[in-house]
């Protein structure tokens, strides 16, 4: 499971570019280019960043990954009015974290027993 999550890909298509123009991802002009165009980006998640499927995400449910990928990319903050380092905004989800992992290994675990799978 492990391995197969770790080389898994979740492909999402966006109807709109409004909510990558607001989050910084596409710019505004290239947002009305796209627009204009009828361009439907398809983006690609790969890799799972927990092999409990209960903790897939950087963010929420392991921020200690988050802080990884910010130190070694030198990804920033892109918000103008309100920058945040990647510290502070870890650091709000490091409590939510904690107090989630031992019900998602223990959900985890008894999922996998039910399928008769181990536990990665």
């Amino acid at each position: 499971m492990e391995k197969d999550g770790l080389e898994a890909s979740i492909y999402v298509a966006v109807n709109t570019l409004e909510y990558l123009k607001k989050s910084g991802r596409v710019t505004a002009a290239g947002a009305a280019i796209g627009t204009i165009l009828n361009i439907k980006p398809v983006l690609q998640i790969q890799g799972a960043f927990n092999d409990n499927m209960l903790r897939p995400g950087p963010m929420l449910e392991n921020p200690e990954k988050l802080r990884k990928i910010f130190a070694e990319t030198g990804a920033h903050s892109t918000d103008m009015q309100s920058p945040e380092s990647a510290e502070h905004l870890c650091a709000k989800c490091d409590a939510y974290a904690e107090n989630w992992v031992g019900t998602a290994d223990r959900l985890w675990e008894c999922s996998c027993k039910r399928k008769g799978e181990k536990k990665q």
